[in-house]
């Protein structure tokens, strides 16, 4: 299926699927794959393949071994114990009677499902335990595995989420001036939020709206402390000009300020 999947795009170098060409679909479709072997089957009659299947032609071929060939196969090895470890349990189950049927002691028959830990020993073989199995999600560079609220917030993003990057930038030169927040959340529609008003509508104690707050306020305090730093430096340099102009540091002339004296002076006599 493999091959046949990398022929129906052209990845083979030397070898093309071209007009009035013939594909044998030998294979069953196993439920799940029907998506991928639909794709399969249309890129081959976009190359104007003509194709056979098992739905249309009699062309389908096992991969597993018939009764007879499972018989020839237990009377050859003669296995001291018999696990059957393929298929459904009924497949499991149809197997272990076969080798029943054909002399291997039932004590030495075990069907084993996912998860059961079979024993063996010179004594004979029991199962011992059962271990929890299934799929199991690792992020890349953690050893742990992912939490089942982890994987139903991230299909929810991935459907209908948003990403809010934020960042804190000086205006003058764009540089950033502090650390970059990323704020995940998802976008719920209108039934939705009639649904779930009253616990997840956005409110003073929403976590999204404390982050943007403090971030904010973090800004406007570096931005007053930038303002105050420039402020005193102006007036520095304002100081400094004052002592050739007769200015003195609240900006003022010398001028003015003789002015003012005899005005107070004339209105105190």
């Amino acid at each position: 299926m493999s091959a046949l999947s990398r022929l129906a795009v052209n990845e083979f170098s030397q070898v093309q699927v071209e007009k009035g060409d013939i594909v044998i679909l030998s294979a069953r479709i196993i439920p799940g794959n029907e998506k991928l072997i639909t794709n399969l089957v249309n890129h081959f009659y976009r190359r104007e393949a003509t194709l056979f299947d098992s739905r249309h032609s009699n062309v389908h071929v096992s991969g597993h071994g018939f009764r007879e060939d499972l018989k020839l196969m237990i009377n050859l090895t003669r296995p001291k114990y018999f696990v059957p470890i393929h298929g459904e349990y009924r497949q499991l189950k149809n197997h272990a009677l076969l080798a029943l049927d054909q002399g291997i002691p039932e004590d030495r028959i075990h069907i084993v499902e996912n998860g059961e830990i079979l024993g063996l020993a010179d004594s004979g073989a029991k199962l011992l335990d059962k271990i929890p199995v299934g799929r199991r999600f690792i992020d890349e560079g953690i050893l742990e595995a992912v939490h089942e609220v982890v994987l139903r917030d991230r299909r929810y993003l991935s459907a209908d989420g948003v990403l809010v990057v934020v960042l804190r930038m000086d205006g003058m030169s764009g540089e950033l001036i502090g650390e970059v927040s990323i704020i995940q959340r998802r976008i719920e529609f209108l039934e939705e939020q009639a649904d779930n008003r009253n616990k997840q509508a956005m409110s003073e104690h929403d976590p999204c709206r404390r982050e943007i707050a403090r971030l904010n306020e973090e800004l406007q305090q570096e931005r007053a402390s930038r303002a105050n730093v420039i402020n005193k430096k102006n007036a520095g340099n304002e100081c400094e000009m004052g002592v050739e102009s007769g200015c003195r540091a609240d900006g003022r002339s010398a001028q003015t300020e003789v002015a003012g004296r005899r005005e107070r002076d004339r209105h105190a006599s």
